[in-house]
């Protein structure tokens, strides 16, 4: 007679048991994962969008402005008026719109600064912080506007 190989239904649960208990753990890590780089690349491209537009004003010898948008069709920065990044932010050139950065859902973001224009120079008319978060405020991002013109981006730090 020969003997059949395989698992019990013993050994079947306690492995299924013990896959629920990691995935338990992992899940909500990952997720929260995805939340801080979510948030982390929309800083960094509005921290490149902000240095884009600094280098193009010393190019041009002009003022360059980016702005916080409520929608991605505003054609200037006096349309504009709103201190909400999370919806999308323009870079207005000679009264030209040269860059449009669209908004992405679940992101919300938090600041006084309405705008930032950069003098032919490359100083900011005003500095300060642009914070983003996840909607579920588990992680934030910042973007740093210094008064002579160095932008930084950084976050992901957990609360």
């Amino acid at each position: 007679m020969t003997q059949e190989r395989g698992f019990t239904l013993v050994e079947l649960i306690i492995t299924v048991a013990i896959i629920a208990i990691v995935m338990s753990y992992a899940v909500p890590a990952y997720s929260r994962f995805v939340a801080q780089n979510k948030v982390q690349s929309f800083a960094y491209a509005l921290a490149s969008d902000l240095n884009n537009a600094r280098s193009e004003a010393i190019r041009r010898g002009q003022t360059v402005e980016v702005c916080a948008a409520s929608d991605a069709t505003v054609a200037s920065c006096a349309g504009a008026v709103t201190s909400n990044w999370s919806k999308s932010w323009i870079t207005v050139a000679s009264g030209a719109v040269i860059k449009v950065h669209q908004a992405e859902v679940g992101t919300v973001a938090s600041t006084t600064l309405s705008s930032v224009r950069f003098a032919a120079s490359g100083r900011p008319n005003n500095a300060g912080n642009i914070v983003f978060q996840d909607a579920a405020a588990t992680t934030s991002a910042s973007v740093s506007i210094a008064a002579y013109g160095s932008i930084r981006a950084g976050g992901g730090m957990g609360q």
